[in-house]
């Protein structure tokens, strides 16, 4: 029982040191490139015990990204699936989306930043990625026009859902969160009023 005991602590005090390697790296990486020897100054272990850890430089990424993803997810499109009119429904997704990008706004610049350099982001992106699609999807289906991939429609949703285009209009344009998503909803309600409708439109439009 003692042995147990013992090996239970161990395990417990390791997996305490991994999280807090985990959340030293997170911290930093917020602010930019960050090295070993900063991650474990900051987590107060050696760059031994890192290495233990993590022996690969992108083994910590994908770590560190994982830990993110799992504790601040993006907006659940559920949340506004009630909401029939397809403007409204657009400004609460990008409220809630442009609320949590500028909330994440240093770490997804530093994610982003450094991707050429470490590929392994570009996977451990995917979640990031699938639950973003699962937004575009749902404001997709909402606007009674051809929304198909490929589609002017939907790729000026796709825009207005981007990371990128948040920092440009507030952070290069200084344009205030309202703004930004006013700015949007124009757009892609303009882009609505000249799109082709969608398919099913025709058919039920010829079967009255």
């Amino acid at each position: 029982m003692r042995r147990r005991y013992t090996l239970k602590r161990r395990a417990e005090s390791r997996d305490a040191t991994r999280d807090r390697i985990v959340r030293a790296a997170i911290e930093l990486h917020a602010q930019g490139p960050a090295s070993i020897t900063a991650i474990a100054a900051r987590a107060g272990v050696g760059r031994v015990t890192v290495y233990r850890h993590f022996p690969e430089e992108d083994s910590l990424i994908l770590a560190c990204t994982s830990v993110v993803f799992d504790e601040r997810p993006l907006p659940d499109p559920d949340t506004w699936a009630a909401i029939d009119d397809p403007a409204a429904k657009m400004r609460i997704a990008l409220e809630q989306l442009y609320a949590y990008y500028a909330d994440m706004a240093l770490l997804l610049a530093s994610a982003e930043a450094n991707a050429a350099a470490h590929p392994a982001l570009v996977g451990a992106f995917a979640p990031f990625d699938a639950a973003l699609e699962r937004i575009c999807e749902s404001l997709r289906a909402a606007w009674p026009v051809e929304t198909s991939p490929g589609s002017l429609m939907a790729g000026v949703i796709g825009h207005a859902t981007a990371f990128s285009t948040w920092r440009s209009l507030t952070t290069v344009q200084g344009l205030t969160p309202r703004q930004a998503t006013e700015v949007m909803i124009r757009l892609v309600a303009a882009t609505a009023t000249t799109a082709p409708r969608a398919q099913h439109g025709f058919a039920e439009a010829n079967a009255e």
